[in-house]
């Protein structure tokens, strides 16, 4: 994605924020009633989380139960604002009402996905849930000791968002946030590396099971079932040429790295990687 496509897609989305919802929690359901779209919540197995219709002149939107568990739950939240960026986005939108791109299912908030439309739909819906000025205005009154996942967990308590969203904006936003993988219970494990370490040239983490140590912050969070939306925030210390296999243990880039992780319920396990 080019970075001028991006900064559009962020002002828009943010812009619609302001516009809808000029303060607090943003609400899709207004941004989908502003525009007319009509919503199912229903059971539709585990293909995808949402996808947007048109037919008959009209937009329609499915929200996935299967996946996102109820209407009110934080991705229920981001798969829609995920549709409302197919709505929004001209090029999306259009060649809905052209036919030329038929409906299809999206797995929202997955930065790994090779299709553009789904990292710019997922995009907007990180900036129409977190726009910058009230993230920021939030964090400055948090403690500046409060970091890594606790300032994430933080955030999308505050805001009702995905911590997996919240996450991956934090990768792009903090300079010393190296990257996540997040290890999903129903299907594989995806990872996001910031920007400034993935042009400093370190690539995606390992993503296999095997590299999760016994001892680790990953693996207790692996361990911990305990109840309620988040489990205890573990941590550990690891290495860059742990994680990356393209870095030379002991060399100049192998850093010294705080691991973090957290068990987000029945959704799987998230690694925060940054730097100590």
């Amino acid at each position: 994605m080019r970075p001028q496509r991006a900064d559009w897609i962020r002002v828009l989305a943010e812009g619609l924020a302001d516009l809808y919802c000029p303060t607090g929690r943003v609400d899709p359901h207004r941004l989908l009633d502003g525009a007319q779209i009509t919503v199912s919540f229903n059971n539709y197995g585990n293909t995808f989380d949402g996808a947007l219709e048109h037919r008959a002149g009209r937009f329609h939107a499915y929200c996935n139960l299967d996946r996102v568990k109820n209407r009110d739950t934080a991705r229920a939240r981001f798969t829609l604002s995920h549709e409302l960026g197919h709505y929004h986005l001209d090029e999306h939108r259009t060649a809905l009402e052209r036919g030329l791109a038929p409906m299809h299912g999206s797995i929202a908030n997955r930065p790994d996905s090779e299709i553009v439309v789904e990292r710019e739909a997922d995009l907007f819906a990180s900036h129409l849930l977190l726009p910058r000025k009230r993230c920021e205005e939030f964090l400055a009154t948090v403690p500046t000791r409060i970091t890594g996942l606790h300032r994430i967990l933080a955030v999308a308590e505050a805001f009702d968002v995905s911590v997996q969203a919240t996450a991956i904006r934090f990768c792009q936003d903090t300079p010393g946030i190296c990257g996540i993988v997040m290890w999903r219970a129903e299907d594989s494990a995806w990872s996001y590396v910031a920007p400034n370490w993935e042009a400093a040239g370190y690539p995606r983490p390992r993503r296999d099971r095997s590299v999760i140590q016994i001892g680790s912050a990953t693996a207790a969070a692996h361990d911990d079932h305990g109840y309620g939306r988040f489990s205890q925030i573990c941590q550990s210390t690891t290495t860059a040429s742990f994680w990356f296999s393209r870095v030379v243990s002991g060399g100049a880039r192998d850093d010294i790295l705080v691991e973090q992780a957290v068990r987000l319920g029945s959704f799987g396990v998230l690694t925060l990687l940054m730097k100590s």
